[in-house]
């Protein structure tokens, strides 16, 4: 029994690697056995990603990637050294250009999980560097994601939910008489993206539902002194290290965002939405928000352009990564 179910591991872990291999076009080899004395190095670079916390961005190192040729030409491997803290999994693009035409080349590379490090080989014509060289190499899917896109298309998402699972639901709160309000919408959409349930402390900060009692009478003051606790979809996101705080001028569609508006009784309202549209004119920029709107009743375009750099505002943009 023992020897079966080795020899079904071994097959197992020998087809998982072979479509590895496939999704590269590279054979792993055994780290050990390379560089070779003879091997040129021929580029290299720190794997780097952009980190916010909510007041300044930082940069970290997780990897570095190298690209050797072999003495008689024609062939090479990368070799990529894994320095998260506990080995996660990521993805790479490597680019390129061919000398002779000048066609660029994109290849992507899973950096595997719980891997020191590890080795690839690849022609250099199926790397995309033969009789060409590498133009960059950069991380297209962060930390711990098993997502193949080199980002979460919030949007897209957003009206793929909205035409599928809420197609037909009226604003409100009560899922089970299919009603959505805009921080449920953005809260589902932000789990879609993700692709993971998250847990209870970061969807009560995306509700803004964790607030007591006694914060729930000062909320004025709360959102005058932009306190966390009514960033909602920002805050939640950084918390986690799932996203970036965004500036205004920086807003982008696929964007997610919390917003407060002082009414002319001096009272705020919020709400919550993907940025669908963006629109620059000098120093003022407007934006149309997709989400679950009072107004429409429902999931839709705002039939208004939110000006996300006007007074009496608290605006709280964040982009999911």
């Amino acid at each position: 029994m023992k020897s079966i179910l080795n020899g079904l591991f071994k097959t197992q872990t020998a087809l998982s690697l072979a479509w590895v291999c496939v999704a590269v076009a590279c054979m792993a080899t055994p780290l050990m056995a390379y560089p070779k004395d003879k091997d040129k190095l021929v580029y290299e670079k720190n794997l780097e990603v952009k980190l916010n916390d909510g007041e300044k961005e930082r940069t970290r190192i997780i990897g570095v990637i190298r690209f050797y040729s072999y003495p008689s030409g024609g062939s090479g491997y990368y070799q990529v050294e894994n320095k998260t803290d506990k080995k996660r999994k990521y993805q790479l693009t490597i680019k390129s250009v061919v000398k002779e035409t000048g066609e660029k080349r994109e290849k992507k590379v899973a950096v595997r999980a719980n891997a020191k490090s590890f080795s690839g080989r690849a022609s250099f014509s199926s790397a995309g560097f033969k009789k060409g060289r590498i133009t960059d190499v950069f991380v297209t899917v962060p930390l711990g994601s098993s997502r193949s896109k080199t980002a979460p298309d919030s949007l897209a998402l957003a009206k793929k939910l909205a035409d599928k699972k809420f197609k037909g639901w009226t604003y409100g709160s009560k899922a089970k008489d299919k009603k959505i309000d805009c921080v449920q919408f953005v809260l589902a959409v932000t789990e879609e993206a993700l692709a993971k349930s998250l847990n209870g402390e970061t969807r009560k900060q995306i509700l803004i539902s964790h607030l007591s009692a006694a914060e729930q009478k000062m909320l004025p003051s709360l959102i005058e002194m932009e306190s966390d606790k009514i960033k909602g979809i920002q805050h939640a996101l950084v918390s986690i290290r799932r996203g970036t705080a965004i500036k205004p001028d920086q807003a982008r569609p696929g964007d997610l965002i919390q917003y407060w508006m002082k009414k002319r009784d001096g009272t705020w309202f919020g709400h919550a939405g993907v940025l669908e549209k963006v629109e620059k004119n000098g120093k003022t920029i407007r934006a149309t928000i997709f989400g679950a709107h009072a107004s429409s009743n429902g999931i839709a375009s705002s039939q208004f352009k939110l000006n996300l750099t006007g007074t009496g505002r608290k605006i709280f943009i964040v982009r999911p990564r």
